[in-house]
C-alpha cells in the first residue's frame, strides 16, 4: 500500500489526538487590521487548572504536540508553568507568538523546554509599515530584536508575513532578512 492507504487505515483503526492548540487568551496587546479576534468583547484566559487538566489528559491519550497561542499567549500570567508542564509530559511544542512581551524569564523557559517551533509575524522591515498593521508603537523593534535574542539563544523561529494591500511589496524584504 502506498503511505496516504496505510494512514488512512491505521487511523481509522486507531483514532487519536495527535495535535492539540490551546488559544491560552483572546488578550492581546496589538490590535493587527487582519485579526480575527473581536477586541471589543470580554477578554479572558483559559483558567490554568485547565489547561494543566487538559495537558495531563492529552499525555494519557498520545497525543504527539501541542501549540500555545491566542490572543497574544505571552500574557497568560501560567504562560511559564504551561510549557513547563507541556515539556514534562513530552510533547513537541510550537508557540504562536507577536513576542513584544518577551523577557529574560519567558526567554529562559523557551530555551529549556525545547520549542518544535516558535512563530511570529513581521509585516515589513519598514517599521512604520509593520507598527500600522499592529496598531501598536513601537511593535517592530519590539518584536525585531525579541527575534535576534531567541536565534542568539538557540530557540527555533519561524517567521510569517501576512500580505495585504499595505504591505504586499514588503514580504522580499522580511524573507532577506530572515535568511
Amino acid at each position: 500500500t502506498d503511505t496516504t492507504e496505510f494512514f488512512a487505515e491505521h487511523f481509522r483503526d486507531n483514532p487519536f489526538i495527535m495535535g492539540f492548540q490551546f488559544e491560552t487568551t483572546s488578550r492581546c496587546n496589538e490590535r493587527c487590521r487582519h485579526c480575527y479576534l473581536p477586541h471589543e468583547r470580554d477578554m479572558r484566559d483559559l483558567p490554568a487548572s485547565l489547561v494543566f487538566s487538559l495537558l495531563d489528559q492529552l499525555r494519557e491519550m498520545g497525543t504527539i504536540g501541542v501549540t500555545f497561542s491566542g490572543g497574544e499567549c505571552l500574557l497568560h500570567p501560567n504562560m511559564q508553568e504551561f510549557l513547563l508542564k507541556a515539556r514534562e509530559n513530552d510533547f513537541s511544542i510550537s508557540v504562536l507568538s507577536n513576542l513584544t512581551m518577551l523577557d529574560d524569564p519567558m526567554l529562559d523557559v523557551l530555551r529549556e523546554v525545547n520549542l518544535n517551533l516558535l512563530q511570529v509575524s513581521v509585516y515589513s522591515m519598514v517599521p512604520e509599515e509593520h507598527d500600522w498593521i499592529t496598531q501598536l508603537p513601537g511593535s517592530h523593534r519590539k518584536t525585531m530584536e525579541a527575534i535576534e535574542r531567541l536565534v542568539e539563544a538557540d530557540v527555533p523561529v519561524q517567521i510569517s508575513c501576512p500580505t495585504m494591500r499595505k504591505n504586499f511589496r514588503s514580504y522580499k524584504g522580511v524573507l532577506e532578512w530572515a535568511y
